[in-house]
């Protein structure tokens, strides 16, 4: 199940947990020295993700879009769990 790809101006929604968002870099990334990336610096660069729909996915397309951002999906994965192998792959 993912969430909704649009607002709920029907619902009201209530936050029950907040989990911070990582990012997966292969050894000697640039980035991967900073502690923390401005989402300026993540969105220039090429993306391995799940798939649209994905609850992940969904928030930080919104935040992307909230913030004047478009970025690449180079790879969509079906598992999520593959992600970091293709990372580590380059």
């Amino acid at each position: 199940m993912g969430l909704p790809s649009g607002e709920l101006p029907d619902l009201e929604t209530v936050e029950l947990v907040r989990s911070p968002f990582v990012a997966l870099l292969p050894d000697g990334h640039a980035l991967s020295a900073l502690p923390e990336v401005p989402l300026e610096r993540l969105a220039a660069e090429s993306w391995i993700d799940a798939p649209h729909g994905f609850g992940h996915r969904v928030l930080l397309e919104r935040a992307l879009t909230r913030a004047g951002l478009v970025r690449e999906v180079a790879t969509e994965v079906s598992a999520v769990g593959d992600i970091p192998a293709f990372v580590a792959a380059g």
